[in-house]
């Protein structure tokens, strides 16, 4: 057998047919909650008058982000089957918090020094990466080994895992912001510099809970394919 990118989705679609109640804890709790609280009470991070981001503002929604790393590896712990409730897989998450902290900011350094450059080293090394925190969650509890072990599973392998991840990343943006447009107009327009009304920010951060379970889920069963398809060396 080889590796297949396709067979990643078609198990990422079956499991969320069967088990999306199984994500739901999780997914609220740390994918949603966090970023609704931070879109409700702070004005937009980027300032509608001069187009550029706020600094002051970084802080919450960087608070949101690594708020949302245990669930995450909650969410790989189920779908790579290590524990099938939610309860174990948020202690797991817990448990692996420090080291999954350290693999995104290094990963996160890493992809964004490429990006920055060239772009396209950027994409190349978010590839490699791409099943960190899976290899973290499924055992390899070391910063350095899980980011290893996503290397050397990927080598060969990255182009169709970039393509993907891309098209579920376009996707997911485009989905959140159709979702925001929608609560915008059930809600009606806020005071520039204003937080979105409540409205609007449930739908937009609804959305994005749900879009990023299905990455990590996606990734999960990246992982889970890659394992079972690895290459001879």
């Amino acid at each position: 057998m080889s590796f297949s990118i396709n067979d990643a989705w078609t198990e990422t679609v079956a499991d969320l047919k069967v088990h999306a109640g199984r994500y739901l804890l999780p997914a609220a709790a740390f994918l949603f909650f966090p970023t609704l609280v931070v879109e409700v009470l702070t004005p937009p991070l980027v300032d509608l008058k001069t187009d550029l981001i706020d600094p002051a503002l970084t802080g919450p929604r960087a608070f949101a982000s690594i708020a949302a790393i245990p669930g995450y590896l909650a969410i790989i712990a189920i779908a790579l089957g290590i524990t099938g409730h939610e309860g174990p897989a948020i202690r797991r998450g817990l448990t692996l918090f420090p080291a999954a902290l350290g693999v995104t900011i290094l990963t996160g350094l890493a992809t964004m020094a490429g990006l920055t450059l060239l772009i396209l080293p950027g994409l190349f090394l978010f590839a490699r990466f791409f099943v960190a925190l899976p290899a973290l969650a499924d055992g390899e509890t070391r910063v350095l080994d899980a980011i290893r072990t996503s290397w050397e599973a990927t080598e060969g392998r990255w182009a169709p895992i970039l393509g993907g991840a891309l098209l579920l990343i376009i996707g997911a943006t485009f989905a959140g912001a159709v979702a925001g447009l929608i609560g915008a107009l059930i809600g009606g327009t806020t005071p520039e510099g204003a937080p979105p009304s409540l409205p609007a920010a449930l739908a937009q951060t609804g959305m994005g809970a749900v879009a990023g379970t299905l990455i990590t889920v996606f990734q999960a069963k990246v992982w889970r394919e890659l394992q079972a398809n690895r290459l001879p060396g």
